[in-house]
């Protein structure tokens, strides 16, 4: 039963939810981070070896062309495996803040490397 008024209820479930889908997704990155890192050591083919370190330059690059604060922070989040919180405090800025320069950052790279990803699925 919920006590008090409902609004409160619904506010910290939704702060719970945001909360866990970073946390899982920092998660879900280390493990494609560890099961890319893997099969990079266990495959033989020289031509897909290639393929991912030329890939994984392509994005450091483009990490790299993002605007300063954007780029500390998804560093942090996506290299160093910090949260949210964790993030803010160390740059002495807001979660919502973190979390913009966050999406800003993903959604750069998506567009960027979109058309590498339609060519290798579809190759």
């Amino acid at each position: 039963m919920v006590e008090g008024p409902i609004e409160h209820y619904l506010v910290r479930a939704a702060k719970l939810e945001i909360m866990d889908f970073y946390r899982t997704g920092t998660r879900r990155q280390h493990i494609r981070n560890h099961l890319f890192m893997g099969y990079s050591e266990l495959d033989e083919s020289t031509e897909q070896t290639s393929y991912g370190r030329d890939l994984q330059e392509h994005i450091s690059q483009l990490v790299d062309r993002l605007p300063e604060a954007c780029r500390t922070v998804y560093q942090f989040s996506r290299l160093h495996g910090l949260n949210n919180k964790e993030i803010a405090q160390k740059l002495n800025i807001s979660e919502s803040t973190v979390e913009k320069h966050i999406n800003k950052a993903i959604k750069h790279l998506r567009t960027a490397t979109s058309h590498l990803f339609h060519f290798t699925l579809f190759f």
